[in-house]
């Protein structure tokens, strides 16, 4: 059975009362196997637990926020390419005012389009889009 990273740390702070992280690591890889946190990662959380922690859930952290692959310039970036077919990534780029590896990304992770001679087409087509080719 394999377990979340969120449900070993709590199965370490069960473990926690009276037992050291030698034991509980062990236990974790009798339970967990391969996946289980490895020895510093049960340190660093029982330390976290002594000095009051009671969650075993991540912090949130500040960081950069991804403004660039919002649902606004997936449409834009489809309907770019839904419009001509054979438009280039520098020409979308300049259109939208977003970064190469951004467009990229959106055109392949999130509309599954890639490039087939020249032209942008879905990466699946379905039946009626079959037909119509």
């Amino acid at each position: 059975m394999e377990f979340s990273r969120e449900e070993q740390r709590g199965i370490t702070f069960f473990c926690a009362k009276g037992e050291n992280c030698v034991n509980i690591h062990c236990e974790l890889v009798s339970v967990c196997g391969d996946s289980a946190l490895d020895y510093s990662n049960v340190n660093r959380w029982m330390a976290k637990l002594k000095k009051g922690r009671v969650s075993s859930t991540d912090l949130p952290r500040p960081g950069r926020l991804c403004s660039s692959r919002t649902d606004a310039n997936k449409e834009r970036v489809e309907n770019l390419i839904l419009s001509d077919h054979r438009v280039t990534v520098e020409d979308i780029c300049a259109h939208t005012g977003l970064t190469h590896g951004t467009v990229m990304r959106i055109i392949k992770e999130d509309l599954q389009m890639t490039k087939v001679s020249a032209r942008w087409v879905p990466k699946m087509l379905d039946e009626s889009k079959k037909e119509i080719r």
